[in-house]
């Protein structure tokens, strides 16, 4: 009987996931999977610049320049990671209280239970922001559909970071999360108005990245690192070789492909050439192909999202 009370104990929850995280970042080989972490990394400790800056481009502004902030408080911490490791530690010791404390059939727990560490390893050592995004907006999710209203106002806060980390993660998992908040306000009216909540949250998030981004220098950086994360991010970046645009020959290409390219051969008016190039030559058969070359871990997170929603009915 006092086991079963110490699994429904949030505390006993909270230690064991910090616990199982240091274990996990002790004896893993954790890296982060993008460049692009590691840029943005370097952008808020000043690395990049001499002092450091929340202009991260792929996550918001605001998240980003509460990250500078804790940079010019100290740059003895890596406050980048740090932050990212303390809301999956949140993020997981939220799903877990709730999975033990929702009334499922235990084994539907344990198998549950079981396949989120699993997944949670394999995010752990490939560490990266669009995860932790999925992650925490998926324990948010599930916090939003519970009748405490203090559950709730933490879902609510949960989805409002993780959109401010990775705005295309959040909005993915909060669709797959859709028919079970949707069954929630079936049952309780009352849940659109948080629901509501989350949506002016979240825009205005957005307001405020845009805000940071409003200067013509700003404005351009972000738009030409949109355009290198389509290329660099794009299995189909191949599509371009046969008709690079002049001044840029393929090893400049490779180059830009692979990390950074000069700024001065890789200009945004050639860079957006190629953009349209690379979707000139995408075709309905390449793109499902593409399909088939996912990293195999994203495929058991969704999984897992939708089988949520198939017995998490309270």
């Amino acid at each position: 009987m006092k086991v079963n009370k110490l699994f429904h104990n949030i505390w006993f929850w909270l230690i064991f996931n910090t616990l199982a995280f240091a274990l996990m970042a002790w004896l893993l080989p954790i890296h982060f999977e993008e460049n692009d972490d590691i840029a943005m990394c370097m952008i808020a400790n000043g690395q990049s610049s001499g002092t450091p800056d929340g202009h991260l481009v792929f996550i918001n502004a605001l998240y980003g320049w509460i990250i500078a902030g804790l940079y010019m408080l100290t740059r003895a911490v890596e406050w980048y990671t740090l932050v990212f490791c303390a809301l999956h530690i949140l993020s997981v010791t939220g799903i877990c209280y709730m999975v033990m404390n929702d009334d499922i059939r235990p084994i539907l727990k344990c198998l549950f239970l079981i396949s989120l560490y699993v997944i949670w390893v394999r995010i752990i050592i490939a560490f990266q922001f669009t995860t932790t995004a999925g992650l925490l907006c998926f324990s948010g999710c599930l916090a939003l559909r519970r009748s405490s209203n203090k559950w709730r106002i933490m879902g609510l806060c949960a989805i409002f970071v993780a959109s401010l980390v990775r705005f295309s993660a959040s909005a993915l998992v909060s669709v797959i999360c859709a028919p079970m908040l949707i069954a929630g306000f079936i049952k309780e009216r009352y849940l659109v108005y948080w629901l509501v909540g989350v949506i002016i949250l979240v825009l205005f998030g957005k307001s405020a990245d845009a805000f940071f981004y409003k200067s013509p220098d700003w404005a351009a950086y972000k738009t030409y690192n949109s355009v290198r994360g389509f290329i660099n991010d794009n299995p189909n970046m191949e599509l371009a070789l046969g008709n690079l645009p002049e001044g840029i020959d393929e090893k400049d290409y490779q180059l830009f492909c692979s990390f950074e390219g000069d700024p001065k051969v890789m200009t945004l008016s050639r860079i957006q050439m190629i953009k349209s190039e690379i979707k000139r030559g995408l075709t309905l058969r390449k793109a499902f192909a593409n399909m088939s070359q996912l990293q195999l871990y994203r495929i058991p997170i969704v999984l897992i999202f939708i089988g949520m929603l198939l017995f998490f009915d309270e």
